[in-house]
């Protein structure tokens, strides 16, 4: 535009030189275009006037809003850093890169959530402990809104390692309750004394109808386990892998080994 207005000068000099007039063109002399003086009258000076569009004075300046910093291939918002590259929002902390729209966040870290007064000094987390850590395990007691039941204890906390100590050390409502440490305990369904192989608890003392062995072969029926008296009945009373051996009600039976149905007495049963 400055190009055409300067051509459209010289063509009226052509003109007024045709007619013997003498035109004064600004920068037309060299100096005109830094000198401060309105040379051609016609109410601007310098750079400010279109005969000086191309002087080399004046090359390089962006025509931008008079008091910034004038880099050229900013957005030249007055009263901001105008960072080459840069939100250019006047007043934020202008990191090149971040997300920072709002003046005043704590987006120091490229890419976080830029919340002011979060806790992102991690971008993206939440989870730094909120209120009061006095035992430093990283979590905040119960009436800070934590899960923390002992705050005076760093061993105790939600992510402890229940022991057989009477303490709730996972803190989820419970004493002892499958501990690292317990013993293994078997249902005693019939209460015989003797536990099954099938439902087990880990403890630290025996819970209610469960015992420290698995010993029993039929745990629903309480005339059945080690030790006991067999019987002639087909079934296996004493648990030791046999039926009806050595029943006090048995009967002595002797070998017929000819067969005549009379056995001898050597050999008995």
């Amino acid at each position: 535009m400055k190009i055409t207005k300067l051509w459209m000068v010289v063509l009226a000099c052509l003109l007024g030189m045709l007619a013997g007039c003498d035109a004064t063109v600004e920068g037309d002399e060299a100096g005109e275009c830094s000198d401060g003086v309105d040379n051609d009258q016609d109410g601007t000076a310098d750079c400010a006037d279109d005969g000086c569009a191309v002087a080399t004075a004046c090359a390089g300046d962006d025509d931008d809003t008079s008091g910034d910093d004038d880099t050229a291939g900013d957005d030249d918002t007055a009263g901001d850093d105008d960072s080459s590259g840069d939100d250019d929002t006047s007043g934020d902390d202008d990191t090149s890169g971040d997300d920072d729209s709002a003046a005043g966040d704590d987006d120091d870290t490229a890419g976080d959530d830029d919340t002011a007064g979060d806790d992102d000094d991690t971008a993206g987390d939440d989870d730094t402990v909120s209120g009061p850590d006095e035992d430093g395990d990283g979590y905040a007691p119960g009436s800070a809104g934590g899960g923390d039941c002992d705050d005076a204890d760093p061993t105790i906390n939600p992510s402890a390692i229940e022991r057989c100590d009477g303490i709730d050390n996972d803190c989820n409502g419970f004493v002892d309750d499958n501990p690292v440490d317990g013993q293994t305990w078997y249902l005693d369904s019939d209460s015989d004394g003797y536990g099954g192989q099938l439902l087990t608890q880990q403890a630290c003392s025996a819970p209610a109808s469960y015992v420290n062995n698995a010993d029993d072969c039929d745990d629903l029926v309480a005339t059945i386990y080690p030790g006991a008296t067999e019987q002639c009945n087909g079934i296996d009373d004493d648990c030791d892998g046999a039926i009806d051996d050595d029943a006090p009600a048995a009967q002595t039976w002797y070998l017929d080994n000819d067969g005549d149905g009379v056995g001898g007495f050597w050999l008995t049963q």
